[in-house]
């Protein structure tokens, strides 16, 4: 799994979120910049979660700050969740 294409798929995750396609993101875009609340965080991490079937185990009740700082920062992670998964025999 390429980091670039999980960058891709999570901008296009958070363009829908926000409802502006327009947004530029790249791997270096802030999370907190992009005028993400709280809710729409969880349904971006949902999503996510969904596309790559990963768990990123978020608690938004522990102290409701986001687990990445960058969107490329959420590709890693991603990456390392994906990388980490054992196949099956």
């Amino acid at each position: 799994m390429l980091k670039d294409d999980v960058i891709t798929q999570i901008a296009g995750f958070i363009r829908h979120v926000r409802r502006d396609e327009a947004l530029a993101i790249d791997a270096d875009t802030r999370i907190d910049t992009l005028g993400i609340d709280s809710l729409d965080f969880v349904e971006l991490l949902f999503m996510i979660e969904e596309k790559f079937d990963i768990d990123i185990g978020f608690n938004a009740n522990a102290d409701g700050s986001f687990p990445f700082e960058t969107v490329g920062s959420a590709a890693d992670a991603v990456c390392q969740l994906v990388g980490s998964k054992t196949v099956p025999a």
